[in-house]
This record gives C-alpha cells, sequence and structure tokens, in this order.
C-alpha cells in the first residue's frame, strides 16, 4: 500500500482542484513566498475578471484593485479545504477590495468638484449610500455574499449558484427575501420620519 495513502487516506477522495487549492492556501496562510507566487499566477486572470465585474470600470482602475487584493490575500488567506472554498472567499476579498477602491474614487472626486467649483456637494446621495452601507453590514456573511456577488459583481443567478453549489431558485429565493426584508426597514424609517414631522 502506497505512503501516501496510509499517511492521508481523506486525500485519496478529494479531487485535484481541491488538493491544490487545499495545499496553496497552507502555503499563503504560511507566507511560504513560493506559494505566493504561485497563487498570483495562478489567480490573476480570476481576480482581474473578478474585479472588471465588481467595479465595470477599465483594465487600469482593476490592475490597481488586483494589486491590493494580492497584497490582502498574501496577509490573510486561511487555510482552504476546497477549490469552491477558495473561491467563495476570493469573491469576498475581491468585493470588498473593489468596493474600498470605488469609495476612495468617489471621495476623490467629490473633493476635486467642490475644489473647483466650491460649490457643495448634496448629502442625501452620501445618506442614502451610508444607510445601504450599515443595512448590507447587518446581514450575515452569506447573505451579503449573495447580494454583493448578484450587484456589486454583476453575476447571474446561475453563476452565484454554480459558485456556491446551491440551486438557481435557491438563490433567487435568498434574494428575494434578503431585498423584501430591506425594503421592509426602509418603509418603516420613511414611516417614523412621517410620523416624527
Amino acid at each position: 500500500m502506497p505512503l501516501v495513502a496510509i499517511a492521508q487516506p481523506h486525500i485519496a477522495d478529494e479531487s485535484a482542484e481541491d488538493a491544490r487549492a487545499r495545499i496553496l492556501s497552507l502555503g499563503v496562510a504560511r507566507g511560504d513566498p513560493a506559494a505566493v507566487a504561485d497563487f498570483f499566477d495562478s489567480w490573476f486572470d480570476w481576480t482581474l475578471n473578478a474585479a472588471a465585474r465588481a467595479t465595470a470600470r477599465d483594465e487600469s482602475f482593476c490592475l490597481d484593485v488586483v494589486q491590493e487584493i494580492m497584497v490582502r490575500v498574501a496577509g490573510k488567506m486561511p487555510p482552504l479545504l476546497t477549490h469552491a472554498d477558495m473561491e467563495r472567499w476570493m469573491w469576498r476579498v475581491v468585493y470588498n477590495a473593489a468596493m474600498d477602491a470605488l469609495r476612495s474614487e468617489r471621495r476623490r472626486t467629490r473633493r476635486e468638484r467642490v475644489s473647483q467649483s466650491g460649490a457643495r456637494v448634496d448629502a442625501t446621495d452620501d445618506a442614502q449610500i451610508e444607510w445601504i452601507t450599515r443595512e448590507l453590514g447587518r446581514l450575515s456573511a452569506d447573505d451579503q455574499l449573495l447580494v454583493r456577488a448578484r450587484f456589486g459583481g454583476a453575476m447571474t443567478l446561475r453563476e452565484i449558484g454554480t459558485s456556491l453549489g446551491r440551486s438557481t431558485g435557491s438563490i433567487h429565493g435568498r434574494l428575494r427575501r434578503i431585498l423584501a426584508s430591506l425594503r421592509d426597514r426602509r418603509e418603516d424609517i420613511i414611516r417614523e420620519d412621517e410620523h416624527v414631522d
């Protein structure tokens, strides 16, 4: 009997893709420079495409986002067991880095507009963005991932279902419930504001 089968019998059932993801994530988590370089080479195109979908921006903008993502990955990747686990974790990292880059760009653009015109920027948009950000932050990590993948990442329901190992119908139903809950909370706030006035 081979030594590998005795030492690690659970790996016999593991797909090559899952084994590679597990070994790669363990190496990156330990800070192994070769593993970090291998991860960069293996995941660069996927990460660039994901950043483009999340931001809907040009390649130059997305390359800056990818650079930030790779820094985050090198410092924070946990050991992951499967390729699907790695992909889910990467979607979170991509989305967070993309949203940070978009917010930073929006703040910079706002400052430039104000400095050029001396005019004030309408605070209503900022208040709505803050409310949405706060409410999304109250969702579970899984629900946040669904909303961000669908609306921030412009993924189809089928793509989300495939990446999470769930049916398109279950993804659609979950998103409908999440959005209905957000709408209900927003309407409650509006009613409270009207009642106060």
